[in-house]
């Protein structure tokens, strides 16, 4: 068997950047920040309305502090990249149709907090039928205003179609008499 000095150091450089890794995941430790949000799946929301996560899919945005210290914690609205989404949904076309009540928050040791996710739809038909995605991300935030130990957290819903027709708006635009 022949000596290959560059495979050698090449395994040694590897080993040595996999013992730092793993001292630096030992360091931080697992996040103690737990959810059960995961992805929920919203069917028929009515245009022209506010709807409630919390109230329709009767689940609200629980965020748990495991640990024993306190923690910052700050919910982000994203809006996902076309990779990122799931089989058959859009992208949410405007981010202010989502709102988090409340977005950020302290956790004390051991305790949890909850956040309800409203969404308001404008009253455009052409939403009709479709299924928008929207991503939010949990995370802690350090004295310095750094986000770390982020969770992502995928909300799904499908826009019902709008079955009112302008029957009662052509009634009304009518003087009587004619």
């Amino acid at each position: 068997m022949r000596f290959r000095p560059r495979n050698s150091c090449a395994r040694l450089a590897m080993c040595a950047t996999l013992v730092l890794l793993s001292a630096a995941w030992a360091d931080d430790g697992p996040s103690p920040l737990r959810t059960e949000f995961g992805e929920v799946h919203l069917q028929k929301l009515a245009i022209g309305k506010t709807h409630s996560v919390r109230r329709l899919a009767e689940t609200a945005l629980v965020i748990r502090n495991t640990g024993g210290t306190p923690l910052d914690v700050q919910i982000e609205i994203v809006v996902p990249s076309h990779y990122e989404l799931r089989p058959g949904a859009e992208p949410l076309p405007e981010r202010q149709w989502v709102r988090l009540e409340p977005s950020s928050f302290h956790l004390r040791a051991r305790s949890s907090a909850t956040a309800d996710v409203r969404v308001t739809l404008p009253y455009e038909p052409d939403l009709a039928g479709k299924t928008y995605q929207v991503d939010l991300w949990s995370g802690t935030v350090d004295s310095r205003g750094r986000r770390a130990r982020v969770q992502v957290h995928r909300l799904l819903f499908t826009v019902a179609m709008d079955y009112r027709d302008d029957t009662e708006a052509q009634f009304s635009s009518r003087t009587p008499g004619r």
